[in-house]
């Protein structure tokens, strides 16, 4: 071989050697850069945070009375209607959850049966519990709540039907779109794909009853001491919101398309905490207010939110992800219920 050939095969090595370093250089600096941003952005949310928080807390000190009574309002509320609606539920489900494997039931039938009849934040609960156990994937938990975090017929039927609505025609309907539009929502984020291994249950024959009883009850309290710390929070938040007037300026500004101040801002309470929101657009009435309910009961609201996101916080879920599930969801909710609304249903 001449020493021509040899040295341009060396020079070929050569050039592909720095090509190749060029690239690495430039995959490197990449992710410096990305890493730059996501740190810059993470600090603006931070500050942006912190200062929202020293204004409602401010707020709260120039009246602290109005809010001790939203506290209070608050509580109330979670352990009049929330603590013995939910803690059965959590207490039971929790021990189905280490019994039920050894049976051969797959997490994401039994989640979504047990959200359909339960409702929120029973799902993300379970996930957790399935997580946990070692038994679900970060990945399937996603699938599996994007068609699972539902409300449940008690609620919907009862409260927002015969109480919110006084007619348990619209609960039975809002319950059904409801359901059917998560499934729905499950398919267009790939809930129903099949999954690994990983995600099947497995027999366990060693089963000590006495332990997962009394560890669901444990969990369970913790739970449900969470969620109503959830629910006398954003009663306070709400208020905070609605006294420096940011709830009269939008529904005025709404006013001028012809959306009626009680149907916004029974919207603008329901995205902060559910409850309230549909009690107002129950007394608006008409079937706007009921295609609206039906779309926050679907989003579920940033109370509901937040308490889902400390379940599955843990298992990998960003609450990203869980807010554009219910934004999906919700919209499509409004729209199934619209159009029906509007067909004479």
């Amino acid at each position: 071989m001449s020493n021509c050939t040899i040295n341009g095969m060396g020079l070929a090595n050569k050039t592909r050697t720095f090509s190749a370093l060029g690239q690495n250089h430039t995959k490197i600096n990449s992710v410096i850069k990305n890493a730059k941003m996501h740190h810059k952005k993470s600090k603006i949310m931070q500050i942006f945070v912190i200062f929202i928080t020293i204004c409602v807390i401010f707020v709260i000190i120039a009246n602290p009375n109005k809010f001790i009574d939203s506290a209070r309002k608050g509580v109330f509320l979670w352990g009049n209607n929330v603590l013995p609606a939910l803690f059965p539920f959590m207490c039971l489900t929790k021990i189905l959850v280490g019994i039920l494997p050894k049976h051969k039931i797959k997490p994401s039938l039994y989640v979504f049966c047990l959200s359909v009849l339960s409702g929120y934040p029973i799902a993300s609960k379970l996930l957790r519990d399935y997580y946990d156990k070692g038994m679900i994937t970060t990945e399937y938990a996603k699938r599996v709540y994007s068609y699972s975090a539902t409300s449940g017929p008690i609620f919907v039927i009862g409260t927002v039907g015969v109480i919110f609505f006084n007619d348990i025609r619209v609960g039975v309907l809002i319950f059904v779109v409801h359901i059917v539009t998560a499934l729905l929502t499950g398919i267009l984020f790939g809930g129903f794909k099949k999954c690994d291994s990983k995600c099947l249950p497995y027999c366990d024959e060693n089963i000590n009853y006495g332990e997962i009883v009394s560890d669901s009850v444990f969990s369970s309290i913790t739970s449900i001491l969470i969620v109503g710390a959830y629910i006398m929070v954003f009663y306070v938040l709400f208020d905070a919101i609605a006294s420096v007037g940011i709830f009269n300026i939008i529904t005025s500004l709404l006013a001028k398309l012809n959306i009626s101040s009680d149907l916004s801002f029974g919207v603008l309470s329901g995205i902060i905490e559910l409850t309230r929101g549909l009690y107002q657009l129950g007394a608006v009435g008409g079937k706007l207010a009921v295609a609206m309910s039906g779309g926050l009961i679907s989003f579920s609201g940033l109370c509901i939110l937040m308490q889902s996101y400390t379940f599955l916080h843990p298992v990998g879920v960003k609450f990203g992800y869980i807010c554009m599930v219910k934004i999906i969801h919700a919209l499509l909710t409004f729209i199934g219920l619209a159009l029906l609304l509007l067909c004479g249903i």
